[in-house]
């Protein structure tokens, strides 16, 4: 629920020339994850931006039921009619093809593929067509049938895309999805340092997560032998985060690491 709520805050702030006081809200109330305030309100109101409130929210609104889903899909298959460069029409069409990836007991890989390969066609730089970006690349990289030489060659194929994404947060998300590739198929320590390096150019907002991000880079860069680059983001971790769990182990680290000449 936090990613579909932070979802929802994002519509909510990008589409106020269709916002009402009492849909503005409704957005209100669901970025604050109450979900089940929100829907009552958005069920009140007309319009294409209502239609899509009820939708997300019977996507969420507990207990989650088929009729829900039917439903949701219902509203949003109307609302994926309108124009191709209406956010509202890119937005029920990511989630279409999210009911499809994730929602539904039984998913639907292909189909939800085809959704969101549809979409970047259509809106590339898109909000949407960016996080559908995404998430095409993780259906592709975590397909177990496909062969080792496939996924370094969809692997290699993304690099590219990580990049050139448009939005900043899904430029970080694949970089970070590509990294954790790279490390887990032994494509290379450096292949993964750079890609961790672009994640953290394009913005960590979660404190959690920014920790992480800079003890990874850290650790990387000192087993490839950049200890300059490790020294700096060792010493990021040590002054951004006191109560770090991980800080002894990166003062052990940084002191071993060779001093500069």
């Amino acid at each position: 629920m936090p990613h579909l709520v932070r979802l929802i805050l994002c519509l909510s702030l990008a589409s106020s020339a269709y916002a009402t006081d009492t849909l503005g809200q409704a957005w209100q109330e669901a970025a604050a994850g109450l979900v089940g305030d929100a829907h009552k309100y958005f069920i009140t109101q007309s319009g294409p931006e209502a239609e899509l409130g009820q939708a997300l929210s019977f996507l969420v609104i507990q207990p989650k039921t088929n009729a829900n889903l039917d439903r949701a899909t219902e509203l949003l298959t109307e609302l994926s009619k309108r124009p191709v460069t209406d956010e509202i029409s890119q937005a029920a069409r990511y989630y279409l093809a999210r009911i499809a990836h994730m929602h539904r007991q039984r998913v639907d890989l292909p189909g939800a593929k085809a959704i969101y390969d549809a979409l970047i066609a259509d809106a590339p730089d898109s909000f949407y067509g960016s996080l559908a970006q995404v998430k095409v690349a993780m259906i592709d990289l975590y397909d177990p049938k496909a062969s080792n030489q496939e996924l370094r060659a969809r692997f290699d194929r993304l690099i590219p895309v990580a990049k050139a994404i448009a939005d900043k947060s899904a430029r970080r998300d694949l970089s970070i999805i590509l990294a954790d590739t790279a490390l887990y198929f032994e494509y290379g320590d450096d292949q993964a340092l750079a890609l961790l390096l672009q994640a953290n150019q394009a913005g960590i907002t979660q404190s959690a997560a920014q920790a992480d991000i800079l003890v990874r880079i850290g650790e990387l860069a000192r087993l490839t032998g950049k200890p300059a680059l490790a020294r700096e983001y060792y010493q990021r971790l040590l002054d951004t985060f006191p109560r770090d769990r991980r800080r002894l182990m990166v003062m052990e680290n940084l002191a071993s690491l060779p001093t500069a000449k």
